[in-house]
């Protein structure tokens, strides 16, 4: 048994239904964020959570950041993204 006692951890919704609660304009940001991750993960041969999950697209998409430090800032990114 895991420790911690708490209420067990409850999948996330797919993204196409996370995607559909967005703003258009961001949803049209993850949209290519995603087609872009699925170009990267072919090219590598690897699946596409791999290059970067959801839960890091969708914050790429809702922050948009400016810079390096903005994209370092993203939990579940850091250097991986930078490079």
């Amino acid at each position: 048994m895991w420790g911690g006692g708490g209420a067990p951890r409850t999948k996330p919704p797919p993204l196409a239904e996370q995607l559909r609660a967005l703003p258009a304009e961001t949803r049209a940001v993850a949209e290519a964020l995603a087609a872009l991750r699925k170009t990267r993960a072919a090219e590598t041969g690897k699946p596409p959570y791999t290059v970067f999950p959801n839960r890091v697209l969708l914050a790429l998409a809702t922050t948009r950041p400016a810079d390096l430090v903005g994209l370092r800032a993203i939990h579940g990114g850091g250097d991986k993204l930078v490079a």
